[in-house]
């Protein structure tokens, strides 16, 4: 929503403080992303997920791991499903992509 409102105002309002600010609309985009993230945070650390009474449920803590290399731990369904593989293929990926893009 946020992202819809800064849009129209730029494109409604070319003169507007908000187009004067550094590195123009691809830093707009970054400035979003932080502006999220702390709502994110900040919402999240003001009212966390409520006690379940039954453990079947699904909540916000059993939707997270524990920790981030939690997945990396967890075992795949088949060989090419493990995380490890696949965490190997998107990381080639990458450096082959950077490498044709340089």
């Amino acid at each position: 929503m946020l992202g819809i409102v800064v849009f129209t105002i730029n494109t409604l309002a070319p003169e507007n403080p908000l187009n004067k600010l550094p590195g123009g609309f691809m830093m707009m985009a970054f400035y979003l992303l932080i502006v999220c993230m702390l709502t994110h945070s900040i919402l999240s650390t003001l009212w966390p997920d409520a006690p379940i009474a039954h453990s079947d449920e699904l909540a916000g803590a059993n939707l997270a791991w524990s920790s981030p290399l939690e997945p990396l731990r967890l075992p795949g369904k088949s060989k090419l499903g493990d995380p490890r593989v696949l965490s190997a293929g998107l990381l080639m990926v990458m450096c082959a992509l950077y490498w044709i893009f340089r």
